[in-house]
This record gives C-alpha cells, sequence and structure tokens, in this order.
C-alpha cells in the first residue's frame, strides 16, 4: 500500500513525508518522553507535513503517525536555540 513514511526533524520541527504515499488519511500525534501529548491532528495531502514543537528547549519527542490502519513511530531530537 503505497511507499513508506519518512519522519525527520531539523531544529525544532518535526518533519512526515507523505508523498510516497498511495492514500493520506493520517492523524499524526507528538508526544513527550514522559508521555505528554503535544500536538494532534488530521492530515490528507500527498506531501511533507511540518510541524514546530516549541514547549521544550531540547530533547526527543515520539511521533506516532497512524495512516490507513497502519501505525508508524519514530523518536526525534528537536532543539530550540
Amino acid at each position: 500500500i503505497g511507499g513508506s513514511i519518512n519522519i525527520w526533524s531539523n531544529k525544532n520541527s518535526v518533519n512526515v513525508d507523505f508523498s510516497e504515499m498511495k492514500k493520506v488519511d493520517a492523524t499524526i500525534e507528538i508526544y513527550s518522553l514522559i508521555g505528554q501529548k503535544l500536538s494532534s491532528e488530521s492530515y490528507h495531502q500527498k506531501a511533507v507535513y511540518h510541524r514546530e514543537v516549541e514547549s521544550m528547549e531540547a530533547g526527543y519527542v515520539v511521533v506516532k503517525v497512524l495512516n490507513d490502519d497502519k501505525l508508524t513511530t519514530q523518536k526525534v531530537f528537536i532543539v530550540n536555540r
């Protein structure tokens, strides 16, 4: 079912690439390592999703992407400096 979802960070931004997917009907959630939900939103474009995380200075966040009943989870490092 389409390609794979690529998740990465750049400074304080979380990025999720949906450009290789056949169908995009995704929910993207970002959590701190202690489980606090920082962001949750729906996304429906065959493009790259961006979300800035400004609630912490530096550290890892867990990105959970549920697209077409397939869960992809990735831990990425963000920094606000």
